[in-house]
């Protein structure tokens, strides 16, 4: 390995993307039918989907590789999950559907960001709505595995806020877009 291998990989292997790596273990505790071990697999998830940017920040271990790793392991841990609740039929597929509006709106997103040629100029960053969706998701997943009933109306309250993702999206798109045409 040259120096520069050894200095990427120093870099990528720190604290924060560790923590960020540790949520996809803690998925599959989802397999075990245990209310227990699901709520303690959902706390150590959101503490270590809270520290991972906080240590990133703080340490100045901040990376591309870090942006990208702590939202997929968001998405594999709750669509792991969700998989699981929904094949228990602790989810109907309209709740499910309501619970995966965020990634249908990063999905459409994506999709934009394809038609106009600008993925790779693209920089992967959190906006709040898509954090707040997060919480709210971890949440309604931690209800579910304490065996609690959810009513209908708190899945069909995610909608607009999957809506607003896609809008603040598309609206930091824009802001971009202007700010690079000023310079």
């Amino acid at each position: 390995m040259t120096s520069k291998q050894t200095t990427q990989w120093g870099e990528a292997v720190n604290p924060s993307n560790l923590l960020s790596l540790a949520r996809c273990p803690l998925a599959f505790l989802f397999l075990i039918q245990s209310p227990f071990y699901r709520c303690l697999a959902i706390g150590f998830a959101m503490v270590t989907d809270a520290l991972d940017g906080f240590f990133a920040r703080k340490w100045k271990t901040e990376s591309g590789l870090g942006a990208l790793l702590d939202p997929l392991m968001d998405k594999f841990f709750a669509i792991f999950a969700l998989s699981t609740l929904f094949h228990e039929n602790a989810l109907s597929t309209s709740e499910l559907f309501c619970l995966l509006g965020r990634e249908f709106a990063l999905g459409l997103f994506f999709v934009c960001l394809l038609f106009t040629n600008s993925l790779q100029k693209y920089p992967i960053r959190a906006v709040w709505s898509g954090k707040l969706f997060t919480v709210l998701q971890l949440l309604i997943i931690l209800a579910l595995s304490a065996t609690w009933s959810i009513p209908h109306w708190v899945y069909l309250s995610l909608l607009p806020l999957s809506f607003g993702v896609l809008i603040e999206l598309l609206w930091t798109r824009r802001r971009r877009l202007v700010s690079c045409n000023a310079e």
